[in-house]
């Protein structure tokens, strides 16, 4: 059967940096690389392709990339209904996407107690607003269905160029990792844990990096591997649940924090050392300085080759140097003390664990003043051993392979040596 859509520029696709010059055409790209999969059904994992996942994605390229006029309300309705049920996503009464409706209508609350104008939510947060918009029809769809057509866009968009660079790894248990990714009778935790798992990794690859799932063994091994066999880092990563109810919540983060060390750390052992645990903290807002103060004299430059030939300039902290700041950190348990506790811990010194990232990977950013929609990136690495060669791949899973631009869509990756 001929397809509808034509075939995906894949040689666009492998150049990572494109996802910052034109993110439409990546995201297009994207999804007709995902649909051309699904059609050809070469591989194991497009069987976890559900056909109303299928539609939705149709139905956004027919939108954006059809050259014939389509009314936006019908898209709008198909991704509504054949979204709805994709998850088991219904677990919410006062939804944060039922909350961006309303204050897009002009209702900020009886006390002015809603979020906003701008929203920041995550991946998950969108699809399981979808479940609870259908059934409850709390959005104006004729004023502001642009908005959520566009929501429903960087959402699947984020799932086909996530799947497209894992399928770069190696690994042959690849097809059961991407399997989970789209499986629909998982719901809005699961479809966030192994987003977790696998935009960490595909960021990776778009360094050119070698990264390598573990197969499933009948003993618990870490989820997959960066680097060559002489400067191999194995990788464990976990995401938190919880929703933070403020920027800088930092009892949030550290229990957030805690809880991923301590379910992870034990995933090193025997063969599977040294180690970096990854914790997607996209439910847990951090502010841009993660409120510090760097001492520009601790700071220093590590160039990283992008696959282009250019180089990207990443800023190391030295934070064991900086004692007032670790003294403040220490004190009141905000974030950058509890990465060095865990990392100078006992478990970290028996188990080779050298590095631990808290990210923000699966947020959309919804400016409601001029309709922007971003989803920026960034992270935080706390790394304890030596500046060596898996210390530069280290930072490959907290930094995108892209330009040293930083503006709303990319803030700086923060990388902090204990």
């Amino acid at each position: 059967m001929k397809s509808k859509f034509r075939k995906a520029d894949t040689s666009y696709l492998d150049v990572y940096q494109n996802t910052e010059l034109d993110p439409l055409k990546y995201a297009i790209e994207s999804i007709l690389w995902l649909i051309h999969q699904h059609e050809s059904a070469q591989h194991g994992w497009t069987g976890s392709l559900d056909p109303a996942f299928i539609d939705a994605l149709e139905a956004v390229l027919t939108f954006f990339h059809t050259t014939s006029s389509v009314d936006p309300m019908i898209t709008v309705q198909v991704l509504r209904e054949r979204l709805a049920f994709w998850r088991n996503d219904i677990d919410a009464t006062n939804h944060p996407l039922a909350q961006l409706g309303r204050v897009l209508s002009g209702e900020p609350g009886e006390y002015l107690e809603y979020r906003g104008p701008v929203f920041l939510i995550t991946i998950d947060d969108v699809f399981e607003g979808i479940a609870h918009e259908y059934l409850a029809g709390e959005w104006d769809l004729t004023a502001h269905g642009n908005t959520f057509l566009g929501l429903c866009a960087v959402g699947l968009a984020t799932i086909a160029q996530t799947c497209y660079w894992a399928t770069k790894a190696q690994s042959p248990h690849l097809d059961t990792e991407l399997g989970r990714l789209f499986r629909r009778n998982e719901n809005r935790k699961a479809l966030r844990g192994q987003l977790a798992n696998l935009i960490v990794a595909g960021q990776a690859l778009g360094w050119e990096t070698r990264i390598e799932f573990a197969a499933e063994a009948q003993t618990s091994t870490p989820d997959w591997s960066i680097g060559d066999d002489a400067n191999r880092l194995y990788v464990e990563c976990t995401s938190s649940a919880p929703q933070t109810a403020s920027f800088n919540d930092s009892e949030h983060i550290r229990l957030a924090l805690a809880h991923a060390w301590n379910e992870k750390k034990g995933k090193f052992v025997g063969q599977f050392v040294p180690g970096l645990i990854s914790c997607d903290i996209s439910r847990a807002y951090v502010s841009r300085e993660h409120q510090t103060v760097l001492n520009t004299a601790l700071l220093e430059s590590v160039d990283l080759v992008l696959p282009n030939g250019q180089r990207r300039t990443v800023g190391v902290y030295h934070t064991r140097d900086d004692f007032d700041l670790l003294a403040q950190e220490s004190f009141n348990r905000t974030v950058l003390g509890v990465l060095a506790s865990a990392l100078y811990s006992r478990d970290a010194r028996d188990h080779d664990i050298r590095g631990f990232l808290a990210y923000q990977g699966q947020q959309i950013l919804i400016n409601t003043i001029n309709g922007q929609l971003l989803r920026p990136q960034r992270g935080i690495l706390a790394w304890r051993g030596p500046m060596d060669e898996r210390f530069r791949n280290a930072i490959k899973l907290a930094q995108p392979a892209i330009s040293n631009r930083v503006g709303p869509n990319q803030p700086p990756c923060y990388v902090h040596v204990f």
